[in-house]
């Protein structure tokens, strides 16, 4: 019998190990908490660029969140009825993330953009009609721990896995009105938001290096009795 398959063995099924639990951290998504909830009236819709209503978070969001957000405005009926909402890093960043909504009158348009020192404001998504908001269904913006963000209405997933180093969350601002003196943007509802955060110490990616190292040892001291037990032979 070769010698070698013992050895070969015990490696694959180390490997094997290995691979479960890591695609065991794939199909299982982190344990989050609430870190935030909060209800904008329609009434914000009418703010101007210059005035806008501003939710703070007690403290900067970092690490994994996930920000769910329901519009049940009832938008006046002119094309350019529309909400804005900006999801801002702390001062002096001026990144920040920005979602436009406008109403039924424009097919529902659904707009993503971002701003960034290195590219300025960039739109990233624009449609409308079946690619646009439904108000059954809410917006899902995700930022996870490689650093990439994603854009979601409901189960339809519109931006997928964009890069995004070291996003810090620390107020979401919403207005409607590009100057003061423009038309009215909703005459009822609301849009409300739900934060939460990534706890990474329940997750099971926090105890990825100490299952890996264990995988390792073990087929270290596999390795070392099989070549004792051959020597002693």
């Amino acid at each position: 019998m070769n010698k070698k398959i013992p050895v070969v063995l015990t490696v694959v099924i180390g490997a094997g190990i290995i691979t479960f639990f890591y695609n065991y951290i794939l199909i299982n998504q982190l344990e989050y908490i609430l870190v935030g909830s909060f209800v904008f009236p329609y009434e914000a819709a009418n703010d101007d660029r210059t005035h806008p209503l501003v939710y703070t978070f007690a403290k900067p969001i970092s690490k994994e969140w996930i920000l769910n957000i329901r519009n049940t405005l009832s938008y006046a009926l002119r094309a350019g009825a529309k909400v804005a909402i900006k999801l801002k890093e702390p001062v002096p960043s001026k990144r920040f993330i920005e979602i436009l909504m406008y109403g039924d009158t424009a097919f529902n348009r659904f707009s993503v953009a971002l701003n960034t020192n290195e590219t300025g404001y960039m739109t990233l998504f624009d449609k409308k009609g079946v690619d646009g908001w439904s108000v059954t269904q809410p917006v899902i913006i995700e930022y996870d721990n490689n650093q990439h963000f994603s854009v979601s209405i409901g189960a339809k997933v519109l931006l997928y896995r964009l890069s995004l180093n070291d996003f810090t969350p620390h107020s979401v601002v919403l207005y409607g009105k590009d100057e003061e003196h423009s038309p009215l943007n909703a005459y009822a509802g609301q849009i409300s938001f739900e934060a939460l955060c990534g706890r990474s110490s329940f997750s099971p990616v926090f105890y990825l290096p100490i299952v890996t190292l264990g995988v390792i040892g073990s087929l270290l001291v596999a390795l070392l009795v099989f070549k004792n037990k051959k020597t002693f032979n």
